[in-house]
Formats: C-alpha cells, sequence, structure tokens
C-alpha cells in the first residue's frame, strides 16, 4: 500500500511541475486533439472538375452534369466520404481544351482535395499535364482516345472502351449479316481519329472492306461531298467517327442527296436526346454505340436501374450513357476512397490500378496503362423513336432493321 501511495505522489507531482512550466496536462491536450480531429472529421472534402456546359459537347456535358448532382446528393445522403461531407465544383469550360486547363490550375492552386475528368478526349489530354504533375488520380468518365494511355501517364484511369474497341462489336454485326463495303469518316480530334483508326484495323482483321475513307475539317459545314463519295464507291456502310454535330451533319446530308445506306452508324450523338430534337423522324434507323444502360427495360444491375429511374424523377428526362459513366465514376472514387480510408493522392492512384468492382455500366478493371479492359459496348438503332439494343444478339431488345 505504501508502495502504491508513493506512485500517486510522484505522478501528482510530475503533472504540478508541467503546469508550473507552462506546458499543458495530458488530459488536455488529448482533449484539444481529439476536438481538432473532430473538425478535420467536418470540414468538407472538396472534389472539382469542368465541364463543357456550352459550345459544341454542351449536350453530353449537361448530362454528366445531371448525373455528377446527383451523386453529390446520394453521397453525402449516405454519409459523406470518410465521414465527411461532399462538395462538388463544377465549372464550365465551354468545351475549349484551353478553358480547361486554367480552370485545373486554379483548381489545383486552391488544393482541391480530389478532381474528376473533365468531358472529351482533347480536353482531358489538355489538362493531364497539370495533373499528372501534382499526382491527382483522375477517372475519365467523358474521354476514350487511346493516346491519353499512350504517354506514359500514371494517373489516368478509363471508364469507357477505348475508342479503338469502339466499333468492334458493330463490325462483328455486319460480318453476321454479311454487310462488307464501309465508308469511314473521321474528324481531326483525337477520340475521332483514334476509332477510326481502330475500324480500320478490325475490319481488315474481320474481312471487311472499307471503299472508302477520309478525314475531314472539324469546320466543315457542308458534308454533302463525304455522301457523294461514299454513294459512288458503292457502300453499303457508312460510319461517322465524330461527335453529336457531325453525326447530325451527316445524317442531313443524307437526306439532301435522297440516298441512305444499309447502315449508317456514328460513335457519338445517336443515343442522346439531341439528337432525335435535332433530326426528327430523320434519327429513325441510326446506330450508335451505348456502354452499359437502362434500354429496352434491361439493366446490368438494380442499382443501374435505380439511376435511371431517380434521374428520370429529377429531371424527367432518360440518362444517356454519358450520365451513367459520370454517376459511376463517383461511385467508383469513393469506393476507392472507402478501401484506401484516406485522400492520399499516390495511395488513392495504386487503389484504382488495382480495384474490380462492378459499378452501374458494368465492371470497372484496367490495365497495366490504365485503359478500361472489362466494360464492352453495346450497338443500338433508333427503331420508331426507341432505343433498342440489337448487338450482341445475346443482349438483344430488337433485331436491327437493315
Amino acid at each position: 500500500m505504501l508502495k502504491i501511495g508513493q506512485n500517486w505522489v510522484l505522478l501528482l507531482l510530475f503533472l504540478l511541475g508541467l503546469q508550473l512550466a507552462g506546458l499543458p496536462l495530458l488530459g488536455a491536450d488529448f482533449e484539444a486533439r481529439a476536438a481538432a480531429a473532430a473538425d478535420d472529421r467536418r470540414e468538407p472534402i472538396r472534389i472539382a472538375l469542368s465541364l463543357a456546359l456550352s459550345g459544341k459537347y454542351a449536350p453530353m456535358g449537361r448530362s454528366q452534369r445531371r448525373a455528377f448532382r446527383l451523386w453529390e446528393r446520394d453521397i453525402n445522403f449516405r454519409g459523406g466520404l470518410l465521414g465527411r461531407p461532399v462538395t462538388l465544383t463544377i465549372e464550365d469550360d465551354r468545351s475549349r481544351p484551353t478553358r480547361a486547363r486554367k480552370l485545373y490550375r486554379r483548381f489545383i492552386e486552391k488544393e482541391v482535395d480530389l478532381l474528376l475528368a473533365p468531358f472529351a478526349s482533347e480536353t482531358t489530354l489538355a489538362i493531364l499535364p497539370l495533373t499528372e504533375r501534382h499526382h491527382y488520380p483522375l477517372l475519365a468518365s467523358g474521354a476514350a482516345a487511346d493516346e491519353i494511355w499512350e504517354q506514359g501517364y500514371g494517373y489516368v484511369f478509363g471508364i469507357f472502351t477505348p475508342a479503338g474497341k469502339f466499333t468492334f462489336s458493330l463490325l462483328e454485326m455486319l460480318v453476321a449479316y454479311q454487310l462488307d463495303n464501309l465508308a469511314v469518316f473521321y474528324s481531326q480530334e483525337p477520340f475521332s481519329r483514334n476509332a477510326a483508326r481502330g475500324t480500320l484495323r478490325w475490319a481488315r482483321w474481320l474481312g471487311l472492306e472499307v471503299v472508302r475513307k477520309q478525314e475531314f475539317d472539324r469546320q466543315r459545314s457542308d458534308f454533302t461531298p463525304l455522301v457523294s463519295s461514299a454513294r459512288r464507291a458503292g457502300a453499303e456502310v457508312v460510319i461517322m467517327a465524330g461527335h453529336l454535330g457531325e453525326a447530325v451533319a451527316l445524317r442531313r446530308a443524307m437526306a439532301e442527296v435522297g440516298w441512305q445506306p444499309r447502315v449508317y452508324y456514328a460513335t457519338q450523338g445517336p443515343g442522346h436526346d439531341a439528337f432525335v430534337e435535332r433530326l426528327g423522324a430523320a434519327a429513325d434507323g441510326v446506330f450508335g454505340t451505348e456502354q452499359w444502360q437502362y434500354l429496352g427495360g434491361v439493366a446490368p444491375s438494380r442499382a443501374s436501374g435505380r439511376f435511371a429511374r431517380e434521374y428520370q424523377q429529377q429531371y424527367d428526362k432518360s440518362p444517356d450513357y454519358f450520365a451513367f459513366a459520370a454517376y459511376a465514376a463517383g461511385d467508383i472514387l469513393a469506393a476507392a476512397v472507402a478501401e484506401t480510408g484516406s485522400l492520399a493522392r499516390r495511395q488513392l492512384r495504386d487503389t484504382l490500378a488495382s480495384l474490380d468492382i462492378q459499378s452501374i455500366i458494368g465492371r470497372f478493371r484496367v490495365d497495366g496503362r490504365g485503359r478500361q479492359s472489362r466494360n464492352f459496348s453495346l450497338v443500338t438503332q433508333r427503331q420508331d423513336g426507341r432505343l433498342e439494343v440489337v448487338w450482341p444478339e445475346s443482349l438483344q431488345t430488337a433485331e436491327p432493321r437493315l
């Protein structure tokens, strides 16, 4: 008993000495540290990105903004990230890579916690030197050009099927239906060039004949000469490797000359509401590519169906696959943060490089360069105002109309 009493006296004398020396008592220090930790937990996690809310990519950028806002609402309803709320900053890059670069430089100067990628491959390529230098991992939910992953970057991860494989499912369908003669047109921009290059490579491998191929100036306004050249060459299939505006312009040119190939396919546009708004009845019959999506009452998972219903309820329109990809990017980022247990960017990068999960657009898994390696594309066709899956055969909601 005497020994225990002596120990207590020594402890009291030690604490008194700390107080006289102006040093904090152990209990007070612990309380201060706990209060500081609590404040950190309450501080929002700041995530930023730019999107094309005006300019040529605006229809897709606005779709993604709606989806990202829905994700922000949902993640905060579930408790945020690491127990902290999430605030999402979205700025308009006006579909201009140079403006996007300025915006991302500003985000980095403000030391935001995390970044998400902008829409369009050319815009994503413009910001990568900045984000790589500062070790920000990026989920590319609006870019698929192969050259993004051919520059040696280590912090960018794809969600879409790479552009070089974009048309492979279509070409498989053409072989099955014995349609051999292709005309391929593509614009002077990374995604379009990569999609065309992949189309030509896979067409040769599958034994299809390319009777006409041509790159066109992005400022082109008259697409009639392209249509006329495809017609003269005897093309059964016309492939537009481009974006929404170019897909619409080529379809209008076909109507002007009174010619329709058996298959008109565009890499981007046919699945978007704006395509129908601009073309009306002329949108019917056009083929396109979609990622995993809620189509014809079919969804790859309950989460996909739930997202489609909530998006419809919130915005009074169906989500396109750009919206699906944006929401998926948020969920994949949240999964990586949860698995990492922190916002440490290098560790997050390593987690994303090895992550293998199901998202609302299917499986997310990247190869050693960060390219998407597990997702795949669907071929769709507008039929009587509906977007139907026509390939692969096992997932058809309707037969293709040729």
